[in-house]
């Protein structure tokens, strides 16, 4: 996995190649990571980050902690 190139999208326009990690740091910085459009080889259409099970682990712990950083601050 660590050689794969993969492509995302931001805003109408594709990006990459770029290795996994870059890609995790790319998505993670949009508004809404999960649904984020990424793509490589061996995929039929481009899938929602959230739907890519490798893309997904990698993002759930931000996200997590994103989220209870915005309830603490709620409070």
């Amino acid at each position: 996995m660590a050689r794969e190139r993969w492509f995302y999208a931001q805003g109408n326009q594709r990006r990459g190649p770029v290795l996994f990690n870059q890609l995790v740091e790319a998505v993670l910085g949009q508004a809404e990571p999960r649904t984020a459009l990424v793509w490589r080889k061996g995929f039929a259409d481009w899938t929602r980050a959230e739907d890519v099970p490798e893309v997904e682990r990698r993002l759930a712990p931000f996200l997590a902690r994103k989220a209870a950083e915005e309830a603490a601050n709620r409070s």
